[in-house]
Parts: C-alpha cells; sequence; structure tokens
C-alpha cells in the first residue's frame, strides 16, 4: 500500500480511548445493582439516567476514582433512596474524602439546600421553604422577640456586594411559621472547619459557597421542624448522609460477590447553640 495513503488512513483513525480500570468495575457495580435502584428510586426517576449521570460526576471529578467502589456505590443508593438527584440540579453531592479508620479514599453523600428543602417538604409538615443570602446592598432588618421575623429587599439595581447573612423560612401546614438566620462570620467559620476535615481535598465548598451556606442554614432550619416517622437517613459531623439500616447488598463489578455495607455512624446530633442578636441596616 502507499506510505502516503497508510499515513492518511492512520491520520483519520479515532484515537483509542483507555477506560480507567477502576472506572470500568464502579460501572459493572452500577449495571449489576440497577434492579436494586429500581426499588428505591421514586417512579419518576429511572435507574439508566441515575447511573448515567453518576458516571458522569465521576468523570470529571476524578478523585471518586481514588475511592472504594463500595462507599461509590452506596452513595449513589443513598441518594435513590432519598430521592436526591446528583446532577446538575444540586440537591446532593459526591464527595470523595480520606478515612482515618479504613485508610482509604471513600466516597461521601453530601445534600445540597435543595436536596434538604426536598427532604422537609416529603416529611409531610411544611408547605413552603424558602432560604436566601443576603448581600451589603440590600436592605434587610431582622426582628427577634415575640414575632420572629426578617424584611429583606434584594438590590437589583448592579453588584448587591458580599454576603452577610443567610436566613431560612419554613412556612408550617398549621399556619406557623419557623425563621432562622446566621452572620456570614459564622457561615465562614463553618467552611472553615469542614475544609479543615477534608485536609485540602475539593468540596462543595470551593465552587458554591453561596448553595453550602444555604445548605448549612436549611439543616439548622430542619430541627426545629418535625420529622417523618418513616425518616431512615442520618447524618454525620461532617454532613455527610448515611442510610441509618443499610440492608443494601452491593455486588461486585468484578467477581458478582456480595459486599457486606458498612456500618453506619451514629446518629450524634450536636447541641445547637443560641442565635445572635438581630441586626438592621439601612
Amino acid at each position: 500500500m502507499n506510505e502516503d495513503l497508510k499515513d492518511k488512513i492512520k491520520g483519520d483513525a479515532a484515537p483509542i480511548q483507555k477506560v480507567d480500570p477502576k472506572f470500568a468495575v464502579i460501572r459493572s457495580m452500577m449495571e449489576q445493582s440497577k434492579a436494586k435502584l429500581m426499588e428505591v428510586l421514586p417512579k419518576s426517576m429511572a435507574p439508566e439516567r441515575m447511573i448515567r449521570v453518576a458516571l458522569g460526576v465521576i468523570n470529571k471529578n476524578p478523585k471518586i476514582l481514588e475511592c472504594s467502589p463500595q462507599s461509590v456505590l452506596l452513595s449513589l443508593l443513598t441518594a435513590a433512596e432519598a430521592g436526591w438527584d446528583i446532577g446538575y440540579s444540586k440537591e446532593a453531592y459526591l464527595v470523595p474524602l480520606w478515612n482515618n479508620k479504613t485508610r482509604q479514599m471513600e466516597c461521601q453523600l453530601w445534600p445540597g439546600y435543595i436536596g434538604r428543602i426536598k427532604r422537609m417538604m416529603n416529611a409531610g409538615y411544611v408547605s413552603v421553604v424558602d432560604c436566601r443570602v443576603v448581600h451589603e446592598q440590600d436592605t434587610y432588618e431582622v426582628l427577634l422577640g415575640t414575632d420572629e421575623k426578617i424584611v429583606h429587599k434584594p438590590y437589583l439595581l448592579g453588584d448587591p456586594g458580599a454576603p452577610v447573612l443567610v436566613y431560612g423560612v419554613a412556612k408550617m401546614k398549621d399556619g406557623s411559621t419557623k425563621f432562622d438566620y446566621m452572620r456570614w462570620d459564622e457561615v465562614l467559620a463553618i467552611r472553615d472547619r469542614a475544609k479543615e476535615r477534608m485536609k485540602g481535598a475539593s468540596s462543595p465548598w470551593d465552587t458554591d459557597e453561596e448553595e453550602m451556606a444555604k445548605k448549612t442554614m436549611i439543616h439548622r432550619l430542619a430541627k426545629l421542624i418535625p420529622q417523618s416517622a418513616e425518616e431512615k437517613l442520618i447524618e454525620d459531623e461532617n454532613g455527610a448522609i448515611t442510610l441509618a439500616n443499610d440492608q443494601f447488598e452491593v455486588i461486585d463489578g468484578t467477581t458478582g460477590e456480595i459486599i457486606p455495607p458498612p456500618s453506619a455512624p451514629s446518629a450524634g446530633a450536636p447541641k445547637r447553640r443560641g442565635r445572635p442578636a438581630g441586626s438592621t441596616n439601612k
């Protein structure tokens, strides 16, 4: 064959993309667990779509491939049980972290504020949940006492400035209202503690600080609201969500063997601190 023609054929050929063996294992485990996903997912969510979205998330964050495949799949199953999307909706995130006890990287499921609101609404006690960040140029007033509330008028004529506080409001089905807020320095303190625990690993705080501030606020607000008797999810001190009674069978994608899931952490709820004094501007 003409050498020029050989070179042309070689140049036109599409490059062969190698698949990371760890990625292949996780993908195989997800496919093997499709039936279990179908059992726990809401009818509006298809297991094929969830697997496709999860693989896309993992592909964009190679650090997850360093995690044990079991922890990745358990995080996905927990998200399915909660009815959370881990895609662009920001209902929940897959976060890779080093586990000092097991001496390996493990994947954790961190809910976003949208996922938390969804969880609160599903409990059946709340009709409306709202969470907002107040910025420097906004007009706001926080009132405490017998009639707690916040009045917030956002600045709409340009850059609203740096965030100064975040607040959450829940309207209950009995007509009452639950309200709470945090100053931004309190939010940053929580962010710094979270990043210190993560030992330099990437987290949603790096890319979605205001979203994570809302998540933190919604978590505080949720403590003021009754939880469903069917609640199966618990949260550890880092904000990771797991199943309180995890009976999922995790199948090894390479061997087909059933891997027993790790036991869920104890759900020790941190003590709630007192609220800061009210603030007013403008």
